[in-house]
């Protein structure tokens, strides 16, 4: 029985732990949450990562690929402008739901076109 509680109690400890490393991780890397939505533990982030909208958004005459993160009221959008080749890095804009359009591409498909500087984006000329 002793031997059980211990197995509880190191769960419940273990548990704790890496609800605060995850926390400081998130506050100290900017890149944490992204890549942790789409990577690592699938079970756990499978929800977080299919948040992520990959689109395009308008800018004058210029369409970057960028991924929808989230919708507020008054028609604002906030998405994630993923750098290249690097796309765990990037900004955080905030744009009117007219100036973005979903792509039909998964976040998968989206990281290897900007890993690749655009190469294999001939598709996505249909989208603009």
């Amino acid at each position: 029985m002793g031997f059980l509680a211990g197995l509880v109690a190191r769960r419940a400890t273990a548990q704790r732990l890496r609800t605060t490393v995850d926390q400081v991780l998130l506050g100290s890397f900017p890149g944490y949450a992204f890549l942790k939505g789409i990577g690592g533990n699938m079970e756990q982030s499978e929800e977080f990562a299919s948040s992520f909208v990959s689109m395009l958004a308008k800018f004058d005459d210029y369409w970057p690929m960028a991924f929808e993160t989230n919708r507020m009221p008054e028609r604002v959008v906030a998405i994630y402008l993923p750098g290249a080749p690097n796309p765990w890095s990037g900004s955080v804009g905030f744009v009117f739901s007219d100036r973005v359009r979903k792509l039909p591409l998964s976040i998968t498909e989206a990281l290897k076109i900007i890993r690749a500087l655009g190469r294999g984006s001939e598709t996505l000329a249909a989208e603009l």
